[in-house]
């Protein structure tokens, strides 16, 4: 039997999860300036009181929002070598790849950020939280290769948001594992001789 706080907690959630989900639904079909507080609970079938119980505004339920997602997004990085010491490139696979999984887990946040561009600059924080986490957890090296290490995280983390973004504005046209698949066979890729052709 399930405990008072218990209880309450799956209500807490409950409530929280439609208040979010109005939210973003509302931001779908107009500017988040002009969405009320009524427009949240009532598409949300919950009460002002509610609302007012966890936020003082409609700003903190949108941060409440984007802090989810950042956190997810971090665990799904740090998916495929949490319970390792080490891992190498060539020891990971499709199946240990998990932050396309976690794009689409987020889509109507994903796509409001990328193809509406309701959530200007958040594009920016997402691929500084992908740079972070190379720093902090994947470019560590004592190899003197000449590579600028904090360029080197730069330019990952935005190629990843790179497929990040065409797979959103292409309407989530492949399935997580075959975005798995691809950003592998990129990383593993030989570099490619690129030859600019000069115009007259």
């Amino acid at each position: 039997m399930k405990s008072s706080s218990e209880a309450t907690d799956r209500r807490v959630k409950k409530s929280k999860k439609a208040m979010q989900q109005a939210l973003l639904e509302w931001m779908e079909e107009k500017d988040f300036k002009s969405i009320t507080i009524t427009n949240i609970v009532q598409r949300a079938d919950v009460n002002r009181g509610t609302f007012y119980k966890h936020y003082n505004y409609k700003e903190q339920l949108l941060e409440e929002i984007m802090d989810g997602v950042t956190a997810d997004l971090k665990e799904a990085f740090r998916k495929p070598y949490k319970s390792k010491a080490m891992l190498e490139l060539p020891e990971l696979t499709v199946s240990s790849v998990k932050i396309f999984e976690h794009v689409l887990k987020h889509e109507r946040f994903y796509t409001l950020v990328i193809a509406s561009n309701a959530l200007n600059g958040f594009q920016y924080k997402l691929a500084s939280i992908l740079r972070d986490l190379m720093l902090e957890d994947l470019l560590q090296t004592t190899e003197d290769d000449g590579i600028d290490r904090k360029l080197q995280a730069g330019y990952h983390s935005h190629a990843i948001f790179g497929m990040i973004v065409e797979w959103v504005r292409g309407g989530f046209e492949y399935k997580p594992e075959y975005m798995a698949e691809q950003l592998l066979l990129i990383l593993r890729s030989r570099p490619v001789h690129v030859v600019f052709k000069a115009k007259s």
